[in-house]
């Protein structure tokens, strides 16, 4: 079945998919005209990995001369590289093209079960010249290397703009005219469905800015995406008309997995279960904690814990938006919602329940918890920032922290 598989992906190109062979130079020696090349995009499908889960393509540049096709791509990164962690945390993060033998990247995500789309397409000789020449260009020396940005300057985003620089913008006037329907938020969202945890830290870490309604354009940085739109593109037929910028569309494989969920999941059912339920402990912990030594001791781990926790989001989200190039963390509701001001309230609680000091302090900043996520819910109303979901994780834990702190501190325990 594996070799049936590999052949019907190599006469799609009419290629000799080699899974052996090596990797490919940065040189693609097109003829003058161009009549000898055919140009593809490639799109993989999402994989099970975090980071495979918003799917990946790759130009293909076929040299009918010698038969031999590359596929380029721009989402090349290093775990191991000493300076990796830094920058993914600052923003900085350093990603770089490269080309690589076409049938070995399709034997490649064959076998990561990953669904394969070709499409063949129908662009002017002399684009092809210039394509083929700026993707060789584009993978010697320094030149390969570019900041990742995960919505604005990805592998799908440079791929996108390649094509719209070969065709003298064509791709870009068509398509930052269409709306999308969607946002950064939703898309990431929709394609992190069934990781609730994931899901739930990116809408904790997203501001505002990743609410902004999307055109087609902004919304290939995700490669599914551009490989539909490309779908509807229309370019000059030399005779007053206009032609689909597409020859073939076809699909080379189909994983076993299930397709990406058309829709992103409703995560305020996941939150709203949680944050009741650890809500409710509290009330419980602090109903009991005026009589009950063990109920204190629960208390001060369980409100201890979460402000720890919530103190630690909020402070993650301030140097974020202050000192790292995660611009799309800026302007960011949630920072009220888990604010740094928790942690004060980490050492309080423990402190006023356990060792009968700082009851008062503990009760104004519990207190002020409550305030700044109610703020935070406002603000997000104003700013036009989907709250629900971080919403109805928060405000019942900090409320219910805030109640059985001042049930247990005021009953003459501290």
């Amino acid at each position: 079945m594996r070799t049936l598989r590999r052949l019907a992906a190599s006469a799609a190109l009419g290629l000799a998919a080699s899974a052996g062979a090596a990797p490919v130079r940065a040189q693609v020696l097109a003829p003058p005209d161009g009549s000898q090349l055919k140009v593809y995009l490639l799109t993989m499908g999402p994989g099970e990995a975090i980071w495979e889960r918003f799917g990946h393509n790759a130009l293909v540049i076929r040299d009918l001369r010698t038969n031999v096709g590359t596929a380029w791509n721009w989402g090349l990164f290093d775990f191991a590289a000493p300076d990796f962690l830094t920058r993914f945390l600052t923003g900085d993060t350093r990603y770089w093209m490269a080309g690589d033998d076409f049938g070995r990247t399709i034997e490649a995500y064959r076998w990561m079960n990953r669904t394969l789309w070709l499409q063949e397409l129908a662009i002017p000789d002399s684009a092809k010249v210039a394509l083929a020449q700026a993707v060789a260009a584009n993978a010697v020396g320094d030149a390969k290397y570019y900041r990742y940005d995960y919505f604005l300057d990805n592998c799908s985003t440079r791929v996108r703009d390649a094509l719209d620089r070969a065709i003298g913008g064509a791709l870009r006037a068509q398509l930052a005219r269409t709306p999308a329907g969607t946002t950064f938020r939703r898309e990431t969202e929709r394609l992190l469905a069934g990781m609730p945890l994931a899901a739930v830290g990116v809408d904790i870490a997203l501001g505002r800015r990743a609410d902004a309604p999307l055109s087609q354009w902004e919304a290939a940085f995700v490669p599914m995406n551009l490989r539909d739109a490309l779908r509807a593109v229309r370019l000059p037929d030399g005779a007053g008309g206009t032609r689909s910028l597409l020859v073939r569309d076809d699909v080379l494989f189909v994983a076993s997995r299930p397709p990406e969920a058309a829709n992103a999941p409703r995560l305020s059912l996941w939150t709203a279960v949680a944050g009741l339920a650890l809500a409710t402990l509290l009330g419980l912990l602090g109903r009991a904690a005026p009589a009950s030594g063990a109920a204190r001791g629960g208390l001060a781990l369980v409100g201890g814990a979460w402000s720890l926790v919530a103190g630690v989001i909020g402070l993650v989200l301030l140097l974020a938006a202050t000192v790292t190039r995660h611009v799309f963390w800026g302007m960011n509701a949630n920072l009220l919602l888990f604010s740094p001001l928790s942690l004060v309230l980490a050492a309080l609680v423990p402190l006023a329940l356990l060792g009968g000091r700082g009851a008062a302090a503990a009760r104004g900043v519990a207190a002020g918890v409550v305030l700044a996520s109610a703020a935070g819910g406002l603000a997000a109303v104003l700013g036009g920032q989907p709250f629900a979901a971080t919403l109805a994780l928060a405000a019942p834990v900090h409320a219910a922290l805030y109640w059985a702190v001042r049930r247990a501190t005021l009953r003459g325990l501290a």
